[in-house]
């Protein structure tokens, strides 16, 4: 059920700063949940659309069950 309220308030707006909102707080939903391929597909997409929640999305407590895995790591390697 949160999923589908999250995805229905992808609607509201269309910019990417809003889009990428939307997503890291999929991503921190799925990393809550254990759903750790989930949770990283959702934060790379939105740091690529909001660039800015990058410095946030490092020290998130939310996202603390995937800053183990290599492709969460892989995220911040450029």
């Amino acid at each position: 059920m949160v999923g589908e309220i999250a995805r229905s308030m992808e609607n509201l707006d269309d910019s990417p700063v809003w889009q990428g909102e939307v997503k890291y707080n999929l991503a921190c939903m799925h990393s809550l949940l254990g759903a750790k391929a989930e949770a990283i597909h959702e934060l790379r997409e939105a740091l690529v659309l909001n660039p800015e929640l990058t410095d946030l999305s490092k020290e998130d407590s939310d996202l603390d069950a995937i800053r183990g895995e290599p492709e969460y790591q892989a995220i911040y390697k450029h």
